[in-house]
């Protein structure tokens, strides 16, 4: 069998685009290919600087993420969200009160009766892994477990921000939509989908993280 030994991965003009040390095995990524990260506070922004900032507020490129984290439980997402766009949130949380189940207040607002939950989450009574369906919720909600809770807790959402005026949905239907997965070391494990019903309402940023632990961090990028 033939071994093929790379040190570096070159253009056709001869410039080295990837660097491999032949000892370690580390990659060493050209420039512009490394995440681009900006830390944010997550502490409440204010209206003024979410309309005020907003170009700032916006993920530029695909290779672009924003972070942002908190001593507390309240943990404010203030990236600006593109219509019929996809974004993705991954985040942790430890210390401080117990009850992890996710919480997201779209918009940093509650919207009375707009938002249909449908997932699975673990039954601390019997162990079992249920299915739960809540309609007419005020905000994105996600239970952990049933009869009891958790610490410790992370989890992804994947959004979709949803437009009136999609190309790929000519009858105008929003497709505002939310999934979820999440645990916590309660050893409990939840996962599904979220939909917001009402049409008319722009989602233009994240929102806010807002349920029981501290320490709070979160990681945003766009991924479509």
């Amino acid at each position: 069998m033939s071994t093929l030994k790379l040190t570096n991965l070159q253009t056709a003009a001869g410039v080295a685009n990837i660097a491999i040390n032949a000892s370690t095995g580390q990659v060493t990524l050209p420039s512009g290919l490394d995440p681009l990260i900006t830390s944010r506070a997550g502490i409440n922004p204010g209206s003024g600087l979410i309309s005020e900032d907003a170009m700032g507020l916006l993920l530029t490129s695909f290779n672009e993420i924003h972070y942002y984290e908190t001593t507390g439980s309240n943990l404010y997402l203030y990236t600006r969200m593109l219509p019929n766009a996809i974004y993705e949130v991954t985040y942790t949380s430890s210390g401080g009160a117990e009850n992890t189940d996710f919480v997201l207040y779209p918009n940093g607002a509650t919207y009375t009766g707009q938002f249909n939950s449908h997932y699975r989450y673990t039954n601390g009574s019997n162990g079992n892994f249920d299915q739960v369906n809540q309609t007419g919720l005020s905000y994105i909600y996600f239970d952990h477990q049933a009869g009891g809770d958790g610490n410790e807790s992370m989890g992804r959402m994947t959004i979709h921000s949803g437009t009136s005026n999609s190309p790929r949905d000519l009858s105008g239907f929003n497709n505002k939509m939310t999934f979820y997965f999440g645990a916590d070391d309660g050893t409990n494990v939840a996962y599904g989908y979220n939909r917001w019903t009402d049409n008319t309402v722009p989602w233009t940023w994240i929102g806010l993280l807002s349920f029981g632990g501290n320490n709070k961090r979160a990681w945003v990028r766009r991924i479509a």
